[in-house]
């Protein structure tokens, strides 16, 4: 294996189980910075060496130490145990078309609350980084619930794909699941609910605004997107999501989100929703 392929496997390890504390955790200026809630902030030269430095040469480590080690420190993912322990099985989302008539209404929503209070003369700052938190919701939400069902129902053609990316093959059907079937009446029906349950747990746990990686997942089935705007504004929302809106490099100021960046985001997210609507019918 070349040097470029063992760093992109450690790359991919690596952030599949470590993000950058500002996307994942809350932030306390009175305790000092950021609280540990899913495990210590571990730094980028202990977790690769502790990982890899018994199979991978120091030199190739040392390269993927330096690419990453703009940030000091990472937090590690939650785990399976941060999920709840519940059955997924009987989880009913909307067919396609649905999905994508309530992500344009939701988006159509802010608009109009966004055109009322111009009216109004008034942009309360509070509310507007709501809003601007609400469209990530909405373009999150849509990606995940897209992509479930999506993968549901082509369920043969997307279960190959899936039983090779490392976050959902950590949850694959057993073969004591599959043996508690044998005297099923339509195997194939509770076999399906089976696969509706691994897939549904495993996407709860993937991170649907480090957009690179979802679009990477989106690739895989045919869907070519490309984002600037909500990728751009990112950090911000983290702050908004995070830390009640304030700078992460001076806590004692909050953002202040215009009207415009609002429509440039609502835009972007249509076109996303668009884009996949496009490819899903062809």
């Amino acid at each position: 294996m070349s040097q470029e392929e063992q760093i992109e496997q450690m790359r991919t390890w690596f952030f599949e189980h470590y993000d950058d504390p500002a996307n994942l955790l809350p932030y306390e200026s009175r305790e000092g910075g950021y609280i540990p809630i899913y495990g210590p902030l571990e730094y980028t030269d202990e977790i690769l060496y502790s990982q890899f430095g018994s199979e991978v040469d120091e030199d190739v480590i040392k390269e993927l130490i330096n690419e990453l080690d703009e940030l000091n420190q990472w937090s590690p993912l939650p785990d399976d145990s941060w999920y709840p322990d519940e059955d997924y099985s009987d989880i009913v989302f909307y067919d396609t078309e649905t999905i994508i008539e309530n992500t344009f209404a939701s988006l159509k929503n802010i608009e109009d609350q966004i055109a009322i209070a111009g009216q109004m003369g008034e942009y309360s700052e509070d509310f507007m980084r709501m809003l601007f938190a609400r469209i990530y919701a909405i373009i999150e939400s849509f990606l995940f619930d897209f992509f479930v069902n999506y993968s549901l129902e082509n369920i043969e053609k997307t279960m190959p794909v899936l039983d090779k990316i490392t976050h959902f093959k950590r949850h694959p059907i057993s073969l004591q699941e599959l043996n508690s079937l044998k005297d099923s009446e339509d195997i194939g029906k509770d076999i399906k609910k089976l696969m509706k349950e691994r897939i549904s747990f495993s996407a709860l746990g993937f991170i649907w605004h480090r957009f690179d990686d979802v679009y990477k997942l989106y690739k895989k089935f045919g869907f070519e997107i490309t984002t600037t705007e909500l990728k751009q504004y990112l950090d911000i929302r983290n702050d908004i999501v995070h830390r009640d809106g304030r700078k992460k490099e001076d806590m004692s100021q909050k953002h202040f989100i215009e009207a415009d960046t609002l429509h440039e985001l609502i835009t972007e997210s249509r076109q996303i929703v668009q884009i996949i609507e496009s490819a899903s019918a062809l």
